[in-house]
């Protein structure tokens, strides 16, 4: 499938500024700088997590209602030589859940070092439409839509800011998976629950912990040379999010190209462009 590595970062580069540029946000697209506030990395997170929870959305969309079989996700493109729907959605799922274990592990304040490229392959996610479907909305409940995660919560409030927040409901299916299969990608998701829930200190308000949406992160990628890159958490969140429309867009071809499905317009089409679309 050809995985991902620092070149796919491509011109955004290895930037460690407080205050990364937003997907699809207008207001950054002609300024030559952003106005800074002492609350500006946590304010930056609710509009990444808004679109990171957009496009993990995808993902589920496409799974109930498109990609309905084990069939269809491990059909192995043409177009997209040696490439599954499957190994597509593994790969940009493992970037965000990667992210997120490494943010969340060990104690606040700790040295952390990202890397991309500790993910499986051929585990049951890319051939398997209830392991995958079930991951996706593991990914999204756990990190992103529950208020009890410390990514979510607002420093010195006395209850989390997804309460409020316009974004769906953390349960907004019809159901969420109690049980999952074991598999490399939910074990190692559940590796990482004791660093989470020693972050917890408590519910109601009591003792929230402060999470540093800015916190700094040293990024080890492989170019194929090995190199270290400073950068921070909520810049890999942006990338991410952008890393994952890319990786739509192939899907797309794939979805629309070769098994003659449909799929939504702006599925694989990065946020920035359907905002220049609007105007």
């Amino acid at each position: 499938m050809g995985e991902v590595t620092a070149e796919d970062r491509g011109a955004s580069g290895s930037r460690t500024s407080n205050t990364p540029d937003i997907i699809g946000d207008p207001s950054t697209r002609h300024s030559g700088s952003i106005t800074r506030s002492p609350s500006s990395a946590v304010e930056q997170y609710k509009l990444l997590r808004s679109v990171a929870i957009g496009l993990i959305d995808q993902a589920i969309d496409l799974l109930h209602h498109v990609v309905v079989s084990d069939g269809l996700l491990s059909s192995v493109s043409e177009l997209v030589p040696g490439s599954t729907i499957g190994k597509h959605l593994r790969h940009l799922h493992d970037h965000f859940r990667i992210l997120f274990q490494c943010a969340l592990s060990g104690q606040p304040g700790d040295h952390k070092v990202l890397n991309y490229d500790t993910r499986e392959r051929n585990v049951p996610m890319e051939s398997s439409h209830k392991t995958i479907l079930e991951e996706f909305e593991r990914l999204k409940h756990r990190y992103l839509g529950d208020p009890e995660s410390p990514l979510n919560v607002e420093p010195n409030a006395a209850g989390p800011f997804c309460e409020d927040n316009p974004d769906p409901p953390v349960l907004d299916r019809a159901s969420s998976p109690s049980a999952h299969p074991s598999t490399p990608s939910s074990s190692s998701s559940s590796s990482s629950s004791s660093s989470l829930q020693s972050l917890m200190s408590g519910k109601n308000g009591i003792s929230r912990p402060r999470f540093d949406h800015d916190m700094a992160l040293d990024l080890v990628a492989i170019t194929p040379h090995r190199v270290g890159l400073k950068t921070t958490f909520n810049r890999e969140l942006w990338f991410a999010c952008l890393h994952a429309t890319h990786h739509y867009a192939l899907i797309r071809v794939i979805v629309t190209g070769e098994l003659k499905l449909s799929l939504p317009k702006e599925f694989g089409v990065a946020p920035s462009t359907l905002e220049r679309s609007k105007m």
